[in-house]
C-alpha cells in the first residue's frame, strides 16, 4: 500500500494523502506549488506501518 506526505511550506502545513489523484489535485489547487514537498511511502506488513508512523510522530515533533 502507498501513502503520500503533503509538506506545504508556504502554509507551514503537514498531512498525509491516501492516492495519486488526491496529490495531483492539491498541487494543481496549491498558489505555490513548487513550494509543496511530496513524499512517497509504501508498505506490505503491519511493522512498516508502524516505522511510518512513528516516523510521523517524530516529525510532527519536530514541526513544533
Amino acid at each position: 500500500m502507498k501513502l503520500y506526505r503533503i509538506t506545504d511550506h508556504s502554509n507551514n502545513e503537514c498531512f498525509y494523502i491516501a492516492s495519486p489523484p488526491q496529490v495531483r489535485r492539491y498541487l494543481l489547487d496549491s498558489s505555490e506549488p513548487n513550494l509543496v514537498v511530496v513524499e512517497e511511502f509504501e508498505w506490505d506488513y503491519k511493522y512498516q506501518l508502524v516505522v511510518l508512523m512513528n516516523d510521523a510522530l517524530r516529525h510532527g515533533r519536530e514541526l513544533l
